[in-house]
């Protein structure tokens, strides 16, 4: 582990790149281009700049005070860097000092007309587990209350998400040391639940769209996963009852607001949670709540409703199939399939597909009837993404109850085949194909 003044095979370029950077009488754009360059070189020659700890303080602290944006960004990425090459924690104590410059130029970055600046730093904070040691002891004072104001307040949803992802990956650096940081989980939880809220207004065209190539809202969907990514790590390190202590209050505040934004957060976040939950009597709360929300006057409610209600059937299928949640569940699947918005009928067909696949077959037995009443008009009439998943619940249901669907065949029969011919000639059909013959084997099955 040496520690040399100098480059041994090109000792001019340092000192030379240093000179640049220090010199206020030089172009801006070069100042910028000799830093960039050391941020480039410090994989082989971090050892330099820790042999000469005062000169590369003083450069930084030059650095920060420069007029120039670009520089003083490069000098929050050189310090970033130069933090994650050091192993050694007395060489990563030198730099605390600039802990308060590298805040402030944040600061000032995101206050910028152009928010490229502000991205890169934001990409430099990163956090690995150097950096998130190096930053713990100043963070909550320091840096957390900046990176919350810009993930939630700044005019770009891209530099929103970047300083959510430095305050998480932060937290997975260095998952203990960040759970005792005071107000960061709340802080960070709080970002995620203002991001999950960033939803469109126009449900008529959220209508109109269906899932699959509907444009992703990804302040939402980068709440959900943060909050899961949370989770994780908080579990790994024994942390996750803090988690769920802090989201208590915030789910049920979220459902009290009544605003169906508000509840459509409360569900993701139900969702997001699920699998991290043993204790049953909770997922039992959590899944009234969902339901209750299945008949709601807003489409995305139900819609996310129903995607909860997947993800339950999924991580606590034996609960969510159980005699007595059978019994109120099974009637709103059959009350969902005459759900006059596609892109929730579809959403509820698809969250069939995982609780069907679970449910015992004496416990659906009662509503099969009237499903494949409401199923054989949507094969007959139904548009093709709509015919898709109900190809697929047909075969759900047969496949659970086996030789009790043979009565089925003969009506169903007909018009599966008049399907397929309507099929056989279209190549981009071939999903749909494909499903009905599936659906027509297991019918056949069921009749011997």
């Amino acid at each position: 582990d040496e520690r040399p003044n100098n480059a041994q095979a090109w000792p001019e370029l340092m000192p030379k790149l240093m000179t640049i950077v220090v010199d206020g009488s030089q172009a801006v754009g070069l100042r910028a281009d000799a830093l960039w360059a050391v941020k480039e070189l410090l994989s082989s020659a971090w050892q330099i700049m820790v042999a000469n700890t005062q000169q590369t303080l003083g450069v930084l602290k030059a650095c920060f005070s420069a007029p120039s944006e670009a520089v003083r960004c490069y000098a929050g990425q050189l310090l970033c860097e130069l933090i994650d090459q050091l192993e050694r924690k007395e060489d990563r104590s030198n730099f605390v000092v600039l802990v308060e410059d590298l805040c402030g130029t944040l600061k000032t970055l995101a206050e910028s007309a152009d928010n490229a600046q502000v991205n890169a730093l934001l990409q430099s904070l990163q956090g690995t587990p150097a950096l998130a040691d190096f930053l713990k002891d100043c963070f909550g004072t320091h840096l957390l209350p900046l990176l919350s104001t810009i993930a939630k307040s700044h005019k770009e949803e891209d530099t929103q998400r970047l300083a959510l992802e430095a305050m998480v990956s932060l937290a997975e650096g260095k998952p203990k040391a960040f759970a005792k940081v005071p107000n960061f989980i709340q802080a960070t939880l709080e970002v995620c639940i203002t991001f999950l809220c960033r939803l469109d207004d126009d449900l008529d065209s959220w209508a109109a769209e269906d899932d699959d190539s509907a444009e992703d809202e990804e302040n939402y969907t980068n709440g959900k996963e943060v909050i899961d990514r949370l989770c994780k790590c908080m579990k790994a390190n024994d942390r996750l009852p803090q988690i769920m202590e802090m989201l208590k209050p915030a789910i049920a505040g979220l459902f009290q607001v009544g605003g169906w934004k508000e509840t459509v957060a409360g569900l993701a976040v139900l969702s997001t949670i699920v699998e991290y939950i043993e204790d049953e009597e909770m997922v039992v709360q959590m899944l009234g709540a969902i339901k209750a929300q299945l008949k709601a006057s807003s489409p995305r409610v139900r819609h996310a409703a129903w995607s909860a209600l997947a993800q339950f059937s999924e991580d606590h299928s034996e609960t969510v199939t159980s005699e007595s949640w059978a019994a109120e569940l099974l009637p709103e699947f059959l009350a969902g399939l005459d759900d006059p918005c596609e892109r929730v009928l579809s959403r509820g067909m698809e969250a069939f597909q995982f609780y069907g696949s679970e449910a015992e077959r004496e416990l659906l037995e009662p509503y099969v009837q009237g499903m494949m009443e409401k199923l054989g008009q949507k094969l007959q009439g139904a548009s093709l993404p709509i015919q898709k998943k109900t190809i697929t619940y047909i075969a759900v249901l047969a496949g659970q109850m086996e030789d009790g669907f043979a009565v089925y065949y003969p009506p169903l029969m007909p018009v599966l085949k008049q399907l397929v011919q309507s099929l056989l000639h279209k190549s981009e059909e071939r999903t749909l194909l494909g499903k009905t013959f599936e659906c027509i084997s297991l019918l056949a099955a069921a009749v011997g």
